[in-house]
């Protein structure tokens, strides 16, 4: 890992300089929410041990907090950055906080681009770490759903993005065995477009795949829910 070319007002290390897990979560740290989006990109590709991420997941969690309503780009490029990291590294126990990121009204909507992030994020949270209880999380479910709902209307969901929003937060939502994931599965039935259920009845089966040596309880419920295919998928 070497120092990014872009200045930072804190940052009077010499550019190729050799930069420490400690060192950036010093500079983060010391940065706080006015970090640049150069040193929250940098964050996102160091691995950091046990004992730094307790330090680390609050700072990127204000971070977000803080800029996710920005319409700079650059802003919008590290909150995206920041929401990567702190999903893989959060403690799926407290995945549930982050339904208030998916809560309409909440300041401002979130940008289509971080709601991307967010579910993608929550879906290979949980393809990874099958939920050792169904519905876990139903707060976060039903921002999920909402996001399901809005953007399957045919009217927008071949519009730019509406589409990997609309498949992600139905496998999101089925990742977490949540008890609206038959209400999302059955969604596809509803909808004119071939392509998107063959999209999202391909991610299923790739969830099958990741679930398969991990969780057996999880795989048996796939194959109920499945069951009840739309005919076209």
């Amino acid at each position: 890992m070497v120092r990014s070319t872009i200045k930072n007002p804190f940052d009077a290390r010499e550019a190729a300089t050799p930069v420490s897990p400690g060192e950036l979560l010093s500079d983060l740290s010391q940065a706080g929410t006015n970090a640049p989006a150069s040193l929250i990109c940098e964050v996102e590709l160091t691995r950091f041990d046990a004992e730094q991420r307790p330090v680390l997941l609050p700072l990127l969690w204000q971070f977000i907090l803080d800029h996710r309503n920005s319409n700079v780009l650059d802003e919008l490029v590290a909150v995206g950055s920041a929401i990567r990291k702190y999903i893989a590294l959060m403690p799926m126990d407290q995945m549930g906080q982050l339904a208030v990121l998916l809560e309409p009204g909440y300041r401002s909507a979130s940008p289509i681009e971080l709601e991307i992030e967010i579910a993608k994020m929550i879906y290979r949270n949980f393809e990874i770490h099958p939920p050792l209880n169904p519905d876990p999380h139903p707060e976060l479910a039903q921002r999920l759903w909402e996001m399901v709902q809005a953007y399957t209307n045919p009217r927008v969901l071949l519009r730019d993005k509406y589409s990997a929003a609309a498949s992600l937060a139905i496998q999101a939502i089925i990742a977490m065995r949540s008890q609206l994931a038959e209400q999302a599965w059955q969604t596809i039935a509803a909808c004119p477009y071939r392509w998107f259920a063959e999209l999202v009845s391909d991610s299923i089966e790739r969830l099958r795949e990741a679930w398969s040596q991990k969780s057996p309880d999880g795989v048996a419920w796939l194959t109920a829910l499945q069951k009840h295919a739309p005919a076209h998928v």
